[in-house]
């Protein structure tokens, strides 16, 4: 087994299928996986900080960090909205039910 089979087996199942209450365990799933993937990000954020220090093994686990969260900006399209002009969507949660 490896880590995303892991992971997806502690968090459950985030792809929604049409079903309102198979779907709203789904979207707790998601927000569960997105607050762990907040916690990695910040892990990896604070690993990059160690690229350019002078101990080599240091260096080397900070530039693959930076590398690492460098390509995850390009695929999100964060560079390509930027590029536009654009912000990417942000999801906001409302307490009320207006449109």
């Amino acid at each position: 087994m490896n880590i995303d089979e892991i992971v997806t087996k502690l968090v459950g199942a985030v792809s929604p299928v049409g079903d309102s209450g198979v779907d709203e365990t789904r979207f707790h799933n998601l927000m569960s996986l997105t607050a762990l993937v907040d916690c990695l990000l910040l892990d990896i954020r604070n690993a990059s900080s160690y690229a350019g220090r002078p101990e080599a093994s240091m260096n080397k686990i900070g530039l693959y960090a930076r590398r690492y969260l460098s390509e995850v900006h390009y695929q999100t399209g964060f560079a390509a909205a930027r590029e536009k002009e654009l912000k990417p969507a942000v999801l906001v949660e409302r307490d009320d039910h207006e449109p």
